[in-house]
């Protein structure tokens, strides 16, 4: 999980969803379990059952106003002794007025922009990845990855996390290229994970 801006502020998020600006009916109905495609999980062998929180709303001001947000979780995590794949999800639904809803949109683009490299441009959405050294036990890779992006008024970050795939040896005085391959091998289907999530948002 990582902190990022928000209109200024520091709010803990996953994923954010970014709503009109006069307050108008949300399309996304709120349960982050239904909008990840199936296919993408079980390609990331992410198989935990998804746990959705109840929605959390708050009021944040902003240079340009105060703005409402409600924020909603998902999570695909079982524990076990061995690393297991997971995948995380929030959406932060954002309303208020037109100067604060841009306000707001302008700094999560440029989160999204300062966040990895371009997967898409249309919709706009980065990705970052990396392989290290798995925390419990701290044997052989694993591999985390986010995604950010930005359909419309919507803002969308995904996390994944998991044993990284065996692609070859690992060089003890140099891995990198290993890791950057391993960590291509989950790169297309998170990414197609994050284009279903957008889609169900757009």
């Amino acid at each position: 999980m990582r902190r990022i801006g928000l209109c200024g502020l520091s709010v803990v998020v996953l994923a954010a969803v970014v709503g009109s600006a006069s307050g108008g009916t949300l399309t996304f109905s709120g349960n982050l379990c239904t909008t990840v495609s199936k296919a993408a999980l079980a390609a990331l062998k992410v198989t935990a059952p998804c746990v959705s929180s109840k929605p959390n709303a708050r009021v944040q001001a902003t240079p340009l106003g105060s703005i409402r947000t409600v924020e909603y979780r998902a999570v695909w995590r079982k524990s076990g002794s061995q690393p297991q794949p997971y995948f995380a999800a929030q959406a932060i639904y954002v309303h208020g007025s037109a100067a604060a809803v841009a306000y707001a949109k302008k700094h999560w683009r440029a989160e999204v922009i300062n966040s990895g490299t371009p997967v898409s441009l249309q919709p706009l959405a980065y990705e970052s990845a990396e392989t290290a050294n798995c925390h419990n036990p701290p044997t052989g890779d694993c591999t985390k990855a986010e995604i950010l992006g930005l359909v419309g008024q919507y803002a969308v970050t995904l996390h994944y996390g998991g044993p990284a795939p065996y692609v070859a040896p690992d060089d003890p005085q140099d891995d990198d290229s290993t890791d950057a391959a391993q960590e291509d091998a989950i790169k297309k289907p998170f990414v197609a994970a994050a284009k279903s999530i957008m889609a169900a948002l757009s």
